[in-house]
């Protein structure tokens, strides 16, 4: 999108954020994970629970518009692990 820029790039959609070269996952101030997107889904942590969230929320209609990635379909989420550590709950979208 920026050739020969650097572009930093906070957004809670996944649809935008997957594009990116780096993903940076803040929490607390401090990075918790960091990769591309397919290195994020392929650790199957924070990130990939998060998206999850908000493709299955897309699938279901009730957001505008979606990632559009048929992995996310393929790897449905599983309520009981959308905790956090701090033992915060996931809520419909990431926060």
């Amino acid at each position: 999108m920026a050739p020969g820029k650097a572009v930093l790039l906070i957004s809670h959609r996944f649809s935008t954020v997957r594009m990116a070269d780096r993903i940076h996952i803040v929490e607390q101030s401090a990075i918790v994970e960091s990769g591309t997107h397919a290195e994020l889904l392929a650790l199957n942590r924070r990130y990939a629970r998060m998206y999850d969230v908000q493709a299955r929320s897309y699938r279901e209609g009730s957001a505008p518009d979606g990632p559009g990635e048929a992995g996310a379909a393929a790897r449905p989420a599983d309520p009981s692990q959308l905790a956090d550590p701090a033992g915060r709950q996931e809520r419909g979208r990431p926060d």
